[in-house]
């Protein structure tokens, strides 16, 4: 069993629900309940701050095209500590495509997926679930 864990985040949404944005759902401030000190940050942030927790370091996030704007806010991760790489697909009909889009990257490594629109507490509930799955060799 690999022992690295690598994060993979789907981005493909088009937020219908939310109605007319600026920008990607995934970037829109929001406070953490549990943040030291409640700053605002985009919303994505919470679960890579969850990831880099649960000690991992790479994390691909499958955008659809168009969604540059997440790229050019989040770079390469350095300032969140992590090494961010970026897939893309022209649309997505589900969670499960865009998924599968990292297969190839992803497929001999242990991988947790996030949804960067979810604020997950405790703060360290990934890497809890981290250590649970490596320690029982769980599957999922």
């Amino acid at each position: 069993m690999a022992t690295e864990l690598i994060g993979l985040v789907p981005c493909a949404g088009r937020a219908t629900r939310l109605g007319s944005l600026l920008g990607s759902k995934e970037l829109l401030p929001v406070r953490h309940p549990e943040g030291p000190d409640r700053a605002r940050a985009p919303v994505c942030e919470h679960l890579l701050g969850q990831m880099r927790g649960a000690a991992i370091r790479r994390v691909w996030l499958v955008l659809r095209a168009g969604k540059w704007d997440i790229p050019e806010t989040l770079g390469d991760g350095r300032a969140l500590g992590l090494d961010l790489a970026y897939l893309t697909l022209r649309e997505s009909r589900s969670v499960a495509e865009t998924l599968d889009r990292a297969y190839q990257h992803v497929r001999d490594a242990r991988v947790a997926v996030g949804f960067p629109d979810v604020i997950a507490t405790p703060v360290d509930a990934l890497a809890r679930l981290a250590v649970q799955q490596l320690a029982t060799g769980a599957d999922l």
